[in-house]
């Protein structure tokens, strides 16, 4: 008895192997965990502290960008702070690298893109951009018509002109039409964007290259006989040009030798070729 007892002594009852610390009816549960559990509200204050923020390549924490006010920059629909832009170019590759390119400007965003200059003027009317990057060759409506149809119809929307297109009767008929800039497409993304932003702030850009090119040349041609030579220049001869013109066939022979006159051309296909050389078609 007293050898059991000893032993008995020497292992207490709650701690006998295999089986659970023994607990009374009517006492505290005692907390087995390591700590003790926290409210709800201060387990996701606990949570949101620790999680970590999205990190950069070397671990380093990414922060959003804020204006002066406070405002976070970036996002599209923060109209206050992002220029929106509408990009129309009929090359799908250029499009969509125009898209890729001003998506990561720091305060523009593209909301709309367009292939042909019809197109162009219903996303411009549904989405009300700042600012439309417009080029000039664009099938159904030309990239000059859909500017001055822009300018009239949504004065508030700016045009900024990029094209491939260098001669300086282009540029003149652009910034006759309502255009706000006219940039080549051999301009560096830092350019394009910068001439997007001085755009919308209401400025002016014409590309560098252009002003020493001559770009103040002003067609010697009326409009009537712009838009004859235009005809001429597609394969239309007199008569179809008078046709379509409602005009008398006199007439229109008189106006086609009239501008063969003022270009100092020797024939109607040398006209032609001349007028297209200095953009006045």
């Amino acid at each position: 008895m007293a050898g059991r007892a000893c032993g008995s002594a020497s292992r207490p009852d709650t701690v006998r192997r295999g089986r659970a610390p023994a607990v009374h009816r009517g006492a505290p549960r005692a907390d087995t965990s390591r700590h003790h559990r926290l409210p709800a509200h201060r387990q996701c204050a606990a949570r949101s502290q620790a999680a970590p923020g999205p990190r950069d390549r070397r671990g380093q924490g990414i922060h959003p960008r804020h204006d002066r006010d406070g405002e976070r920059l970036g996002s599209v629909g923060d109209n206050r702070s992002v220029i929106r832009v509408l990009v129309v170019e009929d090359h799908a590759v250029v499009r969509s690298g125009l898209t890729a390119l001003l998506s990561g400007e720091l305060g523009i965003g593209v909301v709309g893109e367009a292939a042909d200059g019809s197109s162009a003027l219903t996303e411009a009317e549904r989405l009300r951009p700042d600012v439309v990057l417009l080029d000039i060759d664009l099938p159904v409506v030309d990239g000059i018509a859909v500017a001055s149809a822009l300018a009239e119809q949504l004065p508030e929307c700016r045009t900024l002109i990029l094209t491939a297109l260098d001669r300086p009767g282009y540029l003149g008929r652009a910034m006759s039409a309502g255009a706000s800039g006219y940039l080549l497409k051999s301009a560096t993304p830092a350019e394009t964007a910068d001439a997007i932003r001085r755009v919308a702030a209401g400025g002016r850009v014409i590309d560098p290259r252009m002003r020493d090119g001559g770009a103040d040349t002003v067609s010697p041609l009326t409009e009537r006989e712009t838009e004859m030579l235009r005809l001429a220049s597609s394969g239309a001869h007199a008569r179809e040009i008078a046709a379509d013109l409602f005009l008398s066939l006199g007439t229109v022979r008189n106006r086609l030798s009239s501008a063969v006159g003022k270009l100092h051309a020797r024939t109607l296909v040398d006209a032609v070729r001349i007028a297209e050389r200095h953009g006045w078609l």
